[in-house]
């Protein structure tokens, strides 16, 4: 004898799944809305504020897509990593100092690489670890849009792979799916049953009691 469909409700599997995916959509949820939040700042802020390098609270998270900084200091840093630099402030400008690591634009194109030299016009010379020569032409420090502070390695593949069709599809397309599914059982759950719906329960479970 088949279960009707509020039999099957009211099973134990029925209520873990439905607990399941309660618990599933919340941190869904939490994942995804500050990662949607921090995307649209950075789409915001590199359309809005070309001259300005996208941050959060003055903190900008850069991939690394070349070998220029590899090297033996600590503060080196490979293709695939992430680096995590800071904003640098008007005040601070004063401070910069060989060795620090800078990031700046060339032209379009974010570049983080270590001061080599400060001469005696506080013209500013950069590097990269892994360059035997100096980077062509020079700096002042209005042109430095921030300094290092910490890296995590290798974290830059992966955010790579999430921005590819697949990690997209993934982790994104697929959890708001499942979101959608779970919003939409909620709210068939809530609409209460018509009296039609309840008479035909009634005749469903009068005829498989006599079966």
């Amino acid at each position: 004898m088949k279960k009707s469909y509020q039999q099957l409700k009211k099973t134990k599997l029925w209520r873990f799944f439905g607990k399941f995916t309660n618990f599933l959509s919340v941190v869904l949820l939490i994942i995804l809305i500050p990662i949607l939040a921090v995307n649209l700042l950075f789409i915001y802020q590199r359309e809005v504020e070309k001259e300005k390098i996208p941050n959060v609270l003055s903190y900008a998270p850069l991939i690394v897509r070349t070998d220029s900084m590899h090297g033996k200091h600590k503060d080196s840093f490979d293709k695939g990593d992430v680096i995590i630099t800071k904003i640098l402030a008007k005040k601070d400008r004063s401070k910069l100092k060989v060795g620090d690591v800078v990031t700046f634009l060339d032209k379009t194109t974010v570049v983080s690489h270590r001061i080599a030299k400060i001469d005696s016009e506080n013209r500013i010379y950069t590097q990269g670890d892994m360059n035997n020569s100096l980077d062509q032409g020079f700096l002042t420090a209005k042109d430095v849009r921030a300094v290092y502070q910490s890296k995590v390695k290798r974290l830059g593949y992966k955010l790579l792979w999430l921005h590819s069709p697949a990690g997209t599809f993934i982790c994104v397309i697929l959890p708001l799916f499942i979101i959608m599914i779970f919003f939409s059982n909620r709210t068939k759950k809530e609409e209460p049953e018509s009296e039609d719906d309840e008479v035909a329960n009634e005749e469903n479970e009068a005829n498989e009691s006599v079966e």
